[in-house]
């Protein structure tokens, strides 16, 4: 018979680490026809987009609108775009 020492721990052993997401994405999913207007002044205010540009973002979405940003960031990306009236996720 083998003993088994049950103070030992491996890696296998050990608890998976949950790693705290840092980076998000803010997807634009849906902008209704009546907010379209004040959608594009929003993207326009949180970047450097001209006019055109705006207008092609929200157009055939959902689009990712913001890459990589900090959870504040997006946070503050998805409180003006719903301001505006657009229906916004954060992935």
């Amino acid at each position: 018979m083998s003993r088994i020492n049950s103070a030992r721990l491996t890696a296998a052993d050990a608890p998976p680490v949950v790693e705290e997401k840092t980076e998000f994405d803010v997807v634009i999913d849906e902008v209704p026809s009546n907010a379209r207007i004040a959608t594009i002044k929003a993207v326009r205010a949180l970047t450097n987009l001209a006019l055109k540009e705006a207008k092609e973002l929200i157009e055939g979405l959902p689009k990712k609108f913001k890459e990589g940003v900090s959870q504040e960031e997006a946070e503050e990306a998805k409180k003006q775009l719903e301001e505006a009236g657009a229906k916004v996720s954060i992935a």
